[in-house]
């Protein structure tokens, strides 16, 4: 009777240990799977050394176990393109057969700027032309996005609780024919549509990570933004020819005041851009826990501002002037990538994975962007108020409510922002009241006075 119990007793809990086994690996398995990561690159025309560049990537990546997305934001390739097209048909093909081999990735590919001819009239073409291209390498894993020349916004759910929007800036930016209603290869053809698509994407999502991915910047602390180094002053001539330090101080002076105020096809305050650039900056800042990827200036940014993020990584091998803004938590000249990390609590990170020049070696620095609303939180790392896993199922009327805080920092007319080329010529007038950042409540149509 004893040796019958005590065996009973043994299978029961062996039983109980192996239930734990399973149920232990079961959990963890599921938060490896929830966990995902968005690694960021942009301008990889300028890689020199394409060899030594995959070899960094690989390295990064072969410890990746948990599913990834890889955001080649922009400028694959330049006006070159044409004469180029087999050294950079097999460049490119390269790339993307080392990047597409890891089947827990995904690759989506937004072209650029200089995709799109350097702004030349054959930019559409052009940029057609190296669609046709990655997508007749046929990876099952790699994506164009958005397609035709097509302004999108083209989302992908990257998984469950995380949602990537794709936009292509260089429709508006681009000075010459891009596609419109009359084509009808676009299913949003227009600003107005454009606008509407994006903003119902952003309102039917509100329980989602979203990352908003475009080439051009919305905010930048290169030169493309305004931040001119010194230098340019005396030799504004090396914006043209690397090295030709002829000087010319008062013509650099105006150059930089120029491009800081009024700005070539690049400068994202151009005639072309900066309406639209407006227009997403509104959109977003209307939203808390939003990030916004580009990859034009060749920097490596970090900005909180109103509670989202604005990341721009476009260094791959050597990275130009970045300025250190109030609004920046990372802002180099480094070569590298950013990666995203976006755990299972909500939490959301950054690792910027420095290519080191003077030996192989990769260096990593990690940044907590957004803190989980499920833990309580001691610092001033904003919360992560667009995906909240642990918050309560809610009513349809109630998901309509967001939450937010309950003073806001807002500016009211950024537009009369000028630097003082332009106050020289326009004149002050009322330009710093209008700029000037001021508290405000919010007012929530559907909560406030009982919605």
């Amino acid at each position: 009777m004893f040796s019958k119990y005590n065996l009973s007793t043994k299978l029961n809990n062996l039983f109980l240990l192996f239930f734990l086994i399973i149920l232990s690996t079961s959990l963890l398995a599921q938060e490896n799977l929830s966990a995902h990561s968005v690694f960021l690159v942009s301008n990889i025309v300028d890689v020199k050394n394409n060899d030594d560049f995959i070899s960094r990537l690989e390295e990064v990546l072969d410890s990746q176990t948990n599913p990834f997305t890889f955001i080649i934001n922009g400028d694959l390739v330049n006006s070159k393109f044409d004469k180029r097209f087999k050294q950079d048909s097999i460049r490119i093909l390269n790339l993307l057969t080392s990047l597409s081999k890891y089947k827990n990735g995904k690759i989506i590919i937004i072209p650029g700027e200089r995709d799109w001819d350097d702004s030349k009239k054959d930019g559409l073409k052009n940029v057609k032309k190296l669609e046709d291209l990655v997508k007749s390498f046929e990876f099952e894993n790699v994506k164009w996005a958005p397609k035709n020349g097509c302004p999108g916004p083209k989302e992908y759910d990257l998984q469950e609780n995380l949602m990537l929007i794709t936009i292509n800036t260089q429709w508006w930016n681009h000075p010459y024919k891009v596609p419109g209603p009359i084509d009808g290869n676009c299913k949003v053809p227009t600003t107005d549509d454009f606008k509407e698509e994006l903003e119902d994407l952003l309102n039917e999502n509100p329980d989602k990570n979203i990352i908003i991915a475009g080439h051009y910047p919305i905010f930048s602390n290169g030169e493309f933004g305004g931040h001119q180094p010194f230098y340019k002053h005396i030799f504004p001539l090396t914006d043209w020819v690397d090295g030709l330090y002829l000087p010319l101080p008062i013509l650099g002076s105006f150059y930089t005041s120029f491009r800081e105020n009024i700005g070539i096809s690049e400068d994202i305050i151009n005639d072309n851009y900066e309406e639209t650039r407006k227009m997403l900056e509104n959109i977003i800042a209307q939203y808390q826990s939003i990030i916004y990827v580009s990859g034009h200036d060749k920097t490596q940014q970090i900005a909180e501002m109103f509670g989202n993020y604005f990341i721009n990584s476009g260094a791959p091998e050597k990275g130009k002037f970045a300025t250190n803004l109030d609004e920046c938590i990372l802002s180099n000249d480094k070569p590298g990538i950013i990666e995203l990390v976006y755990q299972t609590d909500g939490k959301v990170s950054s690792v910027f994975h420095e290519f080191k020049k003077s030996s192989n070696n990769i260096v990593t620095s990690k940044l907590v962007l957004f803190e989980s609303s499920c833990k309580e939180n001691d610092n001033n790392t904003p919360i992560n108020y667009q995906y909240e896993p642990c918050k309560e199922l809610q009513s349809a009327t109630d998901k309509m409510s967001r939450k937010y805080p309950k003073v806001g920092k807002t500016i009211a007319g950024v537009e009369y922002e000028a630097g003082s080329f332009k106050r020289f010529f326009m004149g002050d007038h009322y330009r710093d009241t209008w700029i000037t950042e001021v508290e405000a409540p919010y007012l929530n149509l559907d909560t406030d006075k009982g919605g």
